[in-house]
């Protein structure tokens, strides 16, 4: 006979431990998946072409490197590792992002199992910080992004660490966690910054309360800082300066309404629910719940200001509200224009961390079953996401080239065993199919010509545009086969 604290110990610790090891593992196959199924994109394939041969390490020296941000410089470095070792495909290329994604995993399970108050709160912080399908897109592709997560969660986990602990170990993984998040990808400075920011106003806060604070633990994170950070900085300076020269940081929005609502967008991933309402709606609940959530951590930071929990959760409640700020002081100072879309990817991570503690600190002033009920509701709305949401054909931010490679495959099985042919393209798709032809390798056509404009002749047999591009060239091309939304492939009418 089963004895009952049996059954309670399943119910309340076992099954949802284990629901959280399956959703990390259905998390991760997704990825996976991704990677091995969806077409290279634009800015995968012109990063691999430009960087994968080139001496990466020299461009701390020379400006020239830097007419644009595509240098990702950790991805890179480690892409080139995979690729030597496996091969030029989508998957040896991709890698890099995947073995990210097993480490964000990972540190966010270890983030949030230092504060969780149960088996079932963990289960539910980890759905919050790993489901959302846009953060989940650069885990699955070859770009710095995801990687740049990745650091960074595992910087919030020694940030917790040194809170909870006062640890050296805590203090450096905190900062080299945030310089590889930097290396990653430069938008990650704002994290960097705000890092320090939070800590600082932390610790004052605690100064000024006369709190029994362990000064020499301090003095671990002020040396591990200083160090890091004029490191950091020495390497960066020519790097950013130049980028900056060439107007690299002029991309972005003019206004900070678009890092919110562009942020909204990309992890409604498509999906409506509330019809043209949804990004309003759905996030200002969101905003509300942060809110509310922020003056629920100060109050309790007054009441129990030497408690660890309580300083971290004001902490990673600063983080995102700090961002946001530095933000709008750039803007309206440095000319500086405001992250939107993957550049804003940061805000992601950074938001669902106190959206989590603010649940948290819900159940512990009430544990009512109405209170309850919330993280209910919230699991269920993030896993009906998830079911509408994922998706094994495209990337979001790259779109346009979801058929690339469907193109050159039907091209290849279309021309004649033996013959080529010319065929000319729109200059966003050239990066990725140039991958391929170089990659599979493709000896169909003769070698891909990069034109910024339509030509208006019949130089090309084939011609693969954008939908809109028909009328722009000449009208002796007749429509081969439509591409989804994507492309149109045009064939020179010889009639």
């Amino acid at each position: 006979m089963t004895k009952p604290h049996s059954k309670t110990n399943f119910t309340s610790a076992t099954l949802p431990k284990s629901l959280t090891l399956l959703s990390a593992i259905t998390l991760l196959t997704y990825t996976v998946l991704r990677a091995y199924l969806i077409c290279m994109t634009h800015d995968e394939s012109g990063s691999y072409r430009i960087w994968l041969d080139f001496n990466i390490f020299s461009c701390f020296i020379d400006p020239g490197c830097w007419k644009t941000a595509n240098l990702h410089f950790v991805y890179v470095l480690l892409m080139k590792g995979t690729v030597g070792l496996f091969g030029d495909s989508e998957l040896a290329i991709r890698l890099p992002s995947l073995l990210g994604h097993v480490i964000y995993l990972f540190f966010s399970w270890k983030l949030l199992k230092m504060w969780a108050s149960s088996s079932w709160m963990l289960l539910f912080g980890f759905i919050i910080l790993n489901a959302n399908p846009f953060l989940l897109e650069f885990f699955s592709l070859a770009r710095g992004y995801g990687l740049a997560m990745t650091f960074m969660m595992v910087s919030l986990y020694y940030l917790a660490d040194f809170i909870k602990n006062k640890q050296r170990g805590a203090a450096w993984g905190m900062f080299i966690g945030a310089s590889l998040a930097v290396f990653s990808n430069y938008t990650l400075l704002n994290y960097y910054a705000t890092m320090i920011a939070a800590t600082t106003i932390i610790f004052l806060f605690q100064y000024f309360k006369k709190i029994e604070t362990d000064l020499h633990a301090w003095r671990h994170l002020l040396i591990a800082g200083a160090i890091v950070s004029i490191l950091l900085a020495a390497i960066l300076y020519m790097p950013i300066t130049t980028l900056s020269k060439v107007g690299e940081f002029e991309y972005g929005a003019t206004a900070f309404w678009d890092t919110f609502s562009s942020s909204v967008k990309r992890s409604l991933y498509g999906v409506k629910y509330l019809h043209m309402y949804h990004v309003e709606v759905l996030g200002g609940l969101f905003v509300l719940a942060l809110t509310l959530g922020l003056v629920m951590a100060i109050r309790k930071m007054l009441k129990t200001p030497e408690d660890a929990k309580a300083q971290f959760t004001l902490a990673a409640f600063l983080l995102p509200l700090l961002v946001s700020v530095a933000s709008i002081v750039q803007h309206h100072l440095l000319g500086v224009n405001y992250l939107v879309g993957r550049t804003a990817l940061l805000f992601i991570p950074l938001a669902a961390i106190p959206f989590y503690l603010f649940f948290e600190n819900l159940l512990q002033e009430k544990n009512n079953w109405y209170r309850r009920a919330l993280p209910v509701a919230v699991t269920a709305f993030c896993i009906i996401h998830a079911v509408r949401a994922y998706q094994f054909t495209h990337s979001t931010e790259w779109w346009y080239d979801s058929n690339s490679r469907a193109v050159l495959q039907y091209l290849n099985k279309k021309t004649p065993e033996g013959s080529t042919m010319k065929l000319g393209m729109h200059w966003i798709f050239q990066p990725t199919s140039h991958f391929y032809f170089k990659s599979v390798p493709f000896s169909f056509c003769e070698p891909l010509i990069y034109e910024k404009e339509y030509r208006s002749d019949t130089f090309y047999d084939y011609y693969y545009i954008r939908p809109n591009g028909i009328s722009k060239i000449n009208p002796a091309y007749k429509v081969e086969k439509r591409f989804g939304w994507t492309g149109v492939l045009m064939v020179r009418d010889t009639t």
